[in-house]
């Protein structure tokens, strides 16, 4: 029973995840989702996404979900499937449209497999598990190259996260000894890529049952090692994904069969076509590239620098005055934590952070590739300044003068956005319905816009 199975597990996986989320942060789930700016599908109209994921229909939305899971594990009839897509649908638009979150897209791309029949569904799940996880392998291959599994990107990561108060790894102690040692990190690096892009798509070579469940069993204990050795908060939410994995590669289809054709195809093909391009699958849903912590050390360093772990952000505005306008203006990060001040109705900036750069995000080729082209020059630039003995920059440091490098970076970085901005307006203010238009790199002092640099 595929369908049910499906559903039973997605609803007690989705319940969890909002109780723990609940427990965690004491609010609710569509409350945390909720944020300042949205994101367009290039397809949809910009009133139509705003009045589709309006705050005042978000609980409801949320609150549908583990109801029509509940009722698609009851009785699995083609009108209910029908139904939980729709549900699905709308709830991953509105969560997906503000948070930029990648975890949920199996759980979408699953739950319209569901509308197959038993056999036929069983294996498009299997290939939607295959997909998800071997794009995010491929595009560490595509933008961090060979040098993805070198420590530094382990450590970079590691690095970033093991201090974080906000989202830190379930044990410190365990995150410290892997970082001081280069082995235990190249190994995680090479371990990670043998499973993103080797052990999963040979799930589709192997026979039913235990040949086959190895992959989700796998890609949990990969989960919880994100869990313990990075963060908790992102190892936590891939928990509505777990669904995915264990329906999908427990298929009972024999090799050579329709369904594993399928499975095959869906599987495989979209990597294809991403390997032909020469990088990820574009960002427009319901498509996503599934670029998971693709740059490799010194590009995430060079990200988490200048534009995360420092006092210099980019940050995009919906208004084109002259920059200078901008001092003093609050910078609204992605998330819940400053959406009183936009409620205030003062003029804002919104962090470019998880809305057109992040580590698990290429919203577009003109921010890609001058952060790639650049990366490995200020990377080595870096290493050649003297550092003390035993030095770690704090979180939310001061930043040091910027050199003429990192600065011509960041000011390029700044205008190949501003040209996508205004080009595309797909990034809208939930506030004033307007499209971002414009980018500038600053320094932000006490919440607010200090000084333009770029």
């Amino acid at each position: 029973m595929c369908h049910a199975h499906f559903y039973s597990l997605s609803f007690v996986a989705f319940t969890t995840w909002w109780v723990l989320v609940r427990l965690r942060t004491g609010q609710h789930l569509h409350i945390l989702a909720m944020g300042s700016v949205r994101v367009r599908p290039s397809w949809l109209g910009r009133s139509v996404l705003l009045a589709l994921t309006s705050r005042s229909h978000a609980p409801a939305v949320f609150a549908a979900v583990p109801i029509a899971f509940a009722l698609g594990t009851l009785w699995p009839h083609p009108i209910v499937r029908s139904s939980v897509v729709a549900i699905v649908a709308l709830y991953h638009l509105n969560e997906s449209s503000s948070t930029g979150r990648h975890g949920e897209y199996p759980l979408l791309y699953t739950a319209v497999a569901m509308l197959l029949p038993e056999r036929w569904a069983s294996g498009a799940a299997w290939g939607v598990a295959v997909h998800f996880i071997l794009s995010s392998g491929v595009a560490k291959l595509q933008v961090g190259g060979r040098e993805w599994l070198a420590p530094g990107t382990m450590g970079a990561y590691l690095g970033m996260y093991c201090e974080s108060q906000s989202r830190p790894p379930l044990s410190r102690r365990m995150s410290r000894w892997t970082l001081a040692r280069p082995w235990a990190l190249r190994a995680i690096a090479v371990g990670t890529l043998l499973l993103e892009c080797g052990l999963v798509p040979a799930t589709l070579l192997l026979p039913p049952f235990a040949g086959r469940a190895v992959g989700w069993v796998a890609l949990v204990g990969m989960h919880v090692g994100i869990a313990m050795l990075m963060s908790f908060q992102i190892g936590l939410a891939f928990m509505t994904t777990l669904p995915c994995y264990v329906v999908g590669f427990c298929c009972e289809a024999p090799l050579g069969s329709g369904p594993w054709a399928l499975a095959l195809l869906l599987g495989l093909a979209p990597t294809a076509v991403s390997w032909l391009r020469g990088a990820p699958l574009p960002e427009d849903w319901p498509c996503s590239g599934l670029a998971l912590f693709m740059f490799n050390g010194s590009q995430a360093e060079r990200l988490g620098a200048l534009f995360m772990t420092r006092d210099t952000r980019l940050v995009l505005r919906a208004d084109a005055h002259d920059g200078e306008s901008l001092i003093g203006r609050p910078v609204i990060h992605a998330g819940l934590a400053d959406l009183r001040l936009v409620a205030t109705g003062r003029p804002v900036v919104h962090d470019a952070v998880l809305r057109t750069l992040g580590f698990t995000m290429l919203r577009n080729p003109e921010v890609a590739l001058p952060l790639l082209r650049q990366a490995a020059e200020l990377h080595a630039e870096q290493c050649a300044a003297p550092r003390k003995p035993g030095h770690r920059a704090p979180a939310q440091a001061a930043a040091p003068e910027l050199s003429t490098a990192e600065l011509a970076f960041a000011a390029v970085l700044a205008a190949c956005t501003s040209t996508w901005l205004e080009r595309s307006q797909l990034l809208i203010e939930q506030r004033t319905g307007r499209p971002l238009c414009k980018a500038n790199f600053v320094r932000v002092r006490d919440g607010c816009v200090a000084e333009v640099l770029a």
